[in-house]
This record gives structure tokens, sequence and C-alpha cells, in this order.
């Protein structure tokens, strides 16, 4: 025997023994053909549906909501304007007027309104309060699952 064949014959012990290279990329193709097959690219679509819903989202609705949230500003703006008027002119009805006799009874219903006003604003006030307590409730727990995701 010469020491070339010696040499082709060990060398190819050697890739037998320790290439397997050409097995393991011939299994990995199989497997991506297999995967392929089974779940027909529901990936792929589930991905193309998730990109046309978000590509919607941000096409057609953002701006509608937006114009549609622009536009109610102008009418609330529109609104208070009508009110601030109204309350001006009352006024300057009001502070224009003689007292006579029916004074009294503006000045209970003024204190009518005045105690309905201070209830409205307590109630207020207490609604502010519960919506920040839930607030910073929901907050909290948030900067906790957060904290706990990043440990």
């Amino acid at each position: 025997m010469s020491a070339e064949q010696v040499f082709k014959d060990t060398s190819a012990i050697y890739a037998r023994l320790f290439d397997h290279r050409a097995a393991i990329h011939g299994e990995v193709n199989h497997l991506i053909k297999e995967l392929e097959i089974k779940r027909n690219d529901r990936e792929l679509m589930l991905l193309n549906k998730c990109h046309e819903k978000t590509r919607h989202v941000q096409i057609q609705l953002h701006p509608e909501c937006v114009q549609y949230l622009q536009h109610q500003i102008e009418s609330a703006a529109e609104k208070i304007n009508d009110l601030t008027q109204n309350l001006s002119e009352m006024i300057k009805k009001d502070s224009s007027e003689e007292v006579t006799e029916t004074r009294p009874r503006s000045e209970s219903v003024a204190d009518e309104f005045a105690a309905e006003w201070d209830e409205f604003m307590r109630e207020m006030n207490e609604k502010c309060q519960k919506v920040d307590n839930e607030y910073n409730e929901k907050m909290k727990h948030l900067s906790d699952d957060f904290s706990e995701l990043k440990t």
C-alpha cells in the first residue's frame, strides 16, 4: 500500500466519522420543507393580516379620529363661547335691574344655585380624586409588571 492510498483512506474515514455537514444540511432542508407543507405559510398570512390592519388604522382610522376630535373640540368651544356670552348678558341685565320686591326671590334662587354649584363641584372633586387614585393604582400595577418582566 502506498502512502497516497493510505492518505485517501484516512481522509475518507475521517470525513465519514467527523464531517456531518452534508447529512445535517439535508436533514435541515427536509425539516424546513415538512414545516412549510404542514403550516402552509400560516405565519406569513397572519403577519400580513396584522400588517393590513395596522396600515388601515394608520391610514384611515387615525386621521378620521383626529378630524372627529377636532370637530368636537370646535363644537365645544363654540358652545362655551355662547354660554359665556349668555351669562355676560344675564349678569348685565341683572345688574341693571332696579331692586324690587322680587329681589328676595332672586336671592333665594341665587342661594339655591350656589348650593347646587357647591354640590356639583364637590362631586366633581370626588370623581377627579377617584380617577386619580385609579390611575395611580394602574400605573403602580403596570410598573410592577414591567419590573417583573425585566428581572
